[in-house]
């Protein structure tokens, strides 16, 4: 029996690979973004 979450994880792999170079460096800065804001905002 594979479980939901294992499906879950091949899918983002996936689609982590397919658009690596666009939703990847997008998601990217704006987590890093938003992580700077806390630590030094703080």
């Amino acid at each position: 029996m594979i479980s939901i979450p294992k499906i879950g994880e091949l899918l983002q792999i996936t689609i982590l690979r397919t658009n690596s170079k666009n939703i990847g460096t997008i998601a990217f800065r704006k987590f890093f973004l938003v992580f700077l804001r806390r630590v030094y905002v703080i």
